[in-house]
């Protein structure tokens, strides 16, 4: 799977906390059974990207059930009760954490390319090699863009370590993030130079 899709993903299961600690503070009885639905989609979300870390989750939400159930024999449910959130809420930090450092991950992974291809990007222009601006359909430019600095011998040795490092998506996804941001703040500097 694509690193920039890792990251829209995993961002999008961590927006999915908030309406669960508001759950947890208003004394929601269903906050642990919610939890535990939560922990299934951030269980996905890493089983997708092929992370050990993954495995941590279904023991999380197993560790749900066991406060409950170690709670039983205690006379009230409040108990069981707050024994359940307890674990609920200890799960969702430790997922929290485990989702985070995915995240980074991935986000270092794609920026450590970025700045690889700006490097190649910027020797293109000084060169001459990029077209500019722009005169396709964006796409199309992109693709002309990646092609040209394959071709050449002075950019060549950047796009073949991108490219053995990164899937396709993903290097039009920082190819297409490098030329927006020269095109909009820095490409009309380095050509008028």
């Amino acid at each position: 799977m694509p690193l920039f899709a890792q990251i829209e993903m995993i961002h999008e299961q961590l927006r999915g906390l908030a309406p669960l600690v508001d759950r947890y503070e208003a004394g929601d009885l269903e906050f642990p059974r919610a939890t535990a639905e939560w922990l299934r989609g951030a269980e996905r979300v890493l089983a997708m990207h092929r992370t050990p870390e993954g495995a941590e989750l279904p023991a999380l939400r197993a560790s749900i059930i066991a406060a409950g159930e170690q709670a039983r024999g205690d006379e009230t449910r409040a108990t069981r009760r707050r024994a359940a959130n307890v674990a609920a809420a200890k799960s969702i930090e430790r997922a929290e954490e485990l989702l985070r450092e995915q995240h980074q991950r991935a986000a270092r992974r794609l920026e450590h390319f970025e700045e690889k291809l700006i490097e190649a990007v910027t020797a293109a222009v000084l060169i001459g090699l990029i077209p500019f601006p722009p005169t396709d359909p964006w796409e199309e430019w992109l693709g002309r863009v990646w092609t040209s600095l394959v071709a050449h011998k002075a950019t060549r040795p950047t796009t073949v370590y991108i490219a053995s490092s990164l899937s396709s998506p993903d290097r039009l996804y920082i190819l297409d993030v490098v030329l927006s941001r020269l095109n909009e703040l820095e490409l009309s500097v380095i050509v008028t130079v």
